[in-house]
C-alpha cells in the first residue's frame, strides 16, 4: 500500500491518466484513494483512463457509483470502437472456467446468489471514440453495468490495431475542437446519477 509510505500533508490535487493496463490500475487506485482515511486528500479524485479493461464486479461498480454520487469520485474512460481490450475481461477466471463446463455453471448459478458478481463491469463515464467511417466521432455514455453496453463484437477481434496509442491519439486529434469545449465535473452534472 503507497499511502502509508507518504507524509502526512494535504495532498492539493490527484488525477490519473494511464493506458490499458495502466488504465485499469489507476482506475483501482483511484477508488483507494478516494476511499482513503489515512490522508486528506481534495475530491473529487479524477482519473482519466484509455483502452482499460474491465476492472471489478457489479459490486465494485456500486461502490464506485456510491462515491462519485458522493462527489469523491469521477472517472472518464476513453474507449475506441473495436478496441478488443476494453470489451474484455468479460468475467472472473473462476465464472470462465466455470462456462467451459455447462453443466458445472448451470450447478454453480443454482446453489450461488453471487455469480453476478463474477461478470465484470466498467465504472465512469464513457466517451467512445467512433471510427473515421462514422457520422458522429463521438458517443458518451455512463456505466450502467448491464451486460450488454459492453457487449463483445465480434468485428473486435479482428485486429488489436484499435487498442494502439497511435489509433487513440489520431481519433482524439480530430476531436481536438469538442474535447477543448467538455469538462469532466459539467459532464457529471448532466448525467443526473
Amino acid at each position: 500500500m503507497i499511502f502509508p509510505l507518504r507524509p502526512s500533508y494535504l495532498v492539493p490535487n490527484i488525477q490519473f491518466t494511464f493506458q490499458s493496463l495502466g488504465g485499469a490500475l489507476s482506475t483501482l487506485f483511484a477508488f483507494e484513494a478516494a476511499t482513503s482515511s489515512t490522508l486528506p486528500i481534495p475530491t473529487p479524485v479524477t482519473c482519466v483512463s484509455v483502452a482499460s479493461p474491465k476492472v471489478g464486479s457489479e459490486s465494485f461498480r456500486k461502490a464506485f457509483q456510491f462515491l462519485e454520487e458522493q462527489g469523491k469520485l469521477r472517472h472518464l474512460r476513453i474507449a475506441n470502437d473495436l478496441d478488443p481490450v476494453t470489451l474484455s475481461p468479460p468475467a472472473s477466471s473462476k465464472l470462465m472456467l466455470l462456462s467451459l463446463s455447462p453443466i458445472a455453471l448451470a450447478v454453480t448459478s443454482a446453489v450461488s446468489s453471487h455469480i453476478e458478481d463474477e461478470m465484470y463491469k466498467h465504472v465512469g463515464l464513457k466517451l467512445k471514440l467512433l471510427g473515421a467511417d462514422d457520422k458522429a466521432k463521438y458517443k458518451l455514455s455512463y456505466s450502467a453495468g448491464t451486460w450488454r453496453q459492453d457487449f463483445f463484437n465480434p468485428k473486435s477481434a479482428t485486429t488489436v490495431s484499435h487498442h494502439f496509442g497511435f489509433e487513440y491519439s489520431h481519433r482524439m486529434i480530430g476531436l481536438r475542437d469538442a474535447l477543448d469545449s467538455m469538462y469532466l465535473n459539467e459532464l457529471y452534472k448532466e448525467k443526473c446519477l
